[in-house]
């Protein structure tokens, strides 16, 4: 037997060999690790048997199931564009003398109702008219401060 000679180790199969560290279940968990973390079950409607949150009906059963609710879009964004707006015009009209520090909050204000009463225009949220008025009033406001400054 020690006369035999041995071919040598292929080098191919020891680079790709996994190390053994690797194996460990913290580094290579159960395939079903991740399946049990992303499956939502709630009960049937009709029987009560355990199915998939995104089933129509019952598969035991036949049971049609309800989808949660419709999520109505919020004019939220708009109706903050036109708030901030007013306040903005309210505030110009009364300024007689401006000065450095209420120029730049009028202006980072008239950007900031600018940008939501936009943003609620390009994604077509409920409220348009009042993110098309909200942006008018503070164009006008910012136009009104800008001219007191001259």
């Amino acid at each position: 037997m020690s006369g035999q000679l041995h071919p040598p180790p292929d080098t191919t199969t020891a680079l790709l060999a996994v190390p053994p560290w690797l194996t460990h279940p913290i580094f290579n968990p159960e395939p079903d690790f991740y399946a049990e973390v992303s499956m939502s079950m709630v009960h049937c409607r009709g029987c009560g048997q355990a199915i998939h949150e995104s089933a129509s009906s019952c598969p035991k059963c036949g049971a049609v199931q309800f989808g949660p609710a419709p999520t109505s879009a919020s004019h939220w964004m708009a109706l903050v564009s036109l708030v901030l707006s007013i306040f903005l015009l309210l505030g110009s009209l009364e300024a007689e003398a401006v000065d450095t520090d209420v120029l730049v909050g009028t202006y980072v204000l008239g950007l900031v109702s600018a940008g939501l009463g936009a943003v609620s225009l390009h994604l077509k949220r409920p409220g348009q008219s009042m993110a098309v008025i909200g942006i008018t009033l503070t164009v006008l406001s910012l136009l009104i401060v800008h001219g007191n400054t001259l």
